[in-house]
């Protein structure tokens, strides 16, 4: 028998199982799933998990800063966390948009923070003593407003270094602030994977969006601690959990002043010092209607008064309006 047709006739045998079954089918470790090389997965869930945590609170504190910065009501909330291709973020960046270029003593590559236009020229506006509106003039910022732009670096840079404080000291700065996406294209490599933070960005009436981008070359020496961070997180949380649910337990217990009012009526003082044994007084309450029960002087139900048992009681009906009530 020729040496090709020896292989052929004993190769499948050797591939397939005895009971004649194929491996894939039979195999129980899990489903096939396609992998994309252009995008390799670098952030496990833990990862993302961590860097969530840490950028809740990276925008809790530029909030507070804001605000207290520019006496104007600043709200930022994280909205969503991913990860992507570099050229994929900046692809999503608005144009034109506002991009601030962190370098930190802790990662090896840049951190990416875009703001698009509307709250820009609303914070420009609130630095010229305005109220903080948006203007919708279309044209490119001048100089002077990108030196006023400049005055928020320190706000930036400690919000970020303090949300960062439980995993590396960042001492972040801002490298440069460019207005041009073509320009952004230069901080890192079009295929790097990064992970993508959608912050909602609100400063007084006019919203915005801030997209904070994080490379993996620049987080790689910390993933260590990131994993740690996404582990302390969850024995946090599960600590948290455990004592509202003592604190709720123990609160059941707690006793409250109730009561139940019949109605009112304002009197002078004279006509209260004239009051004598027998004298009616007149109530607004209908006979039939429902009266006000409140709990620790509060108007939480509507009742109904009634007997129960040879004692004088009540029979609650719905929740009270405390706008109603006060009516």
């Amino acid at each position: 028998m020729p040496a090709h047709e020896s292989l052929a006739s004993t190769g499948p045998d050797l591939l397939a199982p005895r009971d004649g079954r194929s491996h894939l089918a039979g195999s129980r470790t899990g489903q096939i799933r396609p992998y994309d090389f252009r995008r390799p997965s670098r952030f496990s869930k833990d990862h993302l998990r961590a860097l969530q945590t840490l950028h809740e609170r990276f925008a809790r504190n530029l909030s507070s800063a804001l605000t207290s910065y520019l006496r104007l009501s600043v709200r930022v909330q994280l909205a969503s966390v991913g990860q992507a291709t570099f050229v994929e973020f900046v692809e999503q960046l608005p144009d034109p948009s506002v991009t601030y270029i962190f370098r930190t003593s802790s990662l090896k590559g840049p951190v990416i923070l875009g703001i698009n236009m509307p709250p820009i020229r609303a914070l420009l506006d609130r630095q010229c003593g305005g109220p903080g509106a948006a203007t919708n003039v279309e044209r490119d910022l001048t100089e002077i407003e990108l030196a006023l732009l400049s005055h928020l670096d320190r706000h930036f840079c400690r919000a970020l270094g303090e949300a960062w404080s439980d995993v590396a000291e960042l001492n972040p700065v801002i490298e440069d602030i460019l207005v041009s996406n073509t320009n952004v294209v230069r901080a890192a490599t079009l295929t790097e994977i990064v992970v993508v933070l959608r912050l909602e960005f609100v400063v007084g009436e006019v919203s915005g969006v801030i997209n904070l981008c994080l490379p993996f070359v620049a987080l790689e020496p910390i993933m260590d601690q990131l994993h740690k961070q996404a582990w302390l997180v969850d024995e946090s949380s599960a600590e948290r959990h455990q004592m509202e649910q003592r604190l709720g337990d123990r609160l059941l217990d707690v006793p409250l002043d109730t009561s139940v009012e019949l109605g009112s009526v304002e009197f002078s003082t004279q006509e209260i010092m004239s009051l004598r044994e027998g004298d009616v007084l007149r109530l607004p309450t209908a006979p039939g209607g429902e009266l006000v029960l409140f709990v620790s002087g509060f108007p939480l139900f509507l009742c109904y008064p009634g007997i129960r048992s040879g004692n004088i009681a009540v029979e609650i009906s719905r929740l009270a309006d405390a706008r109603q009530v006060t009516e």
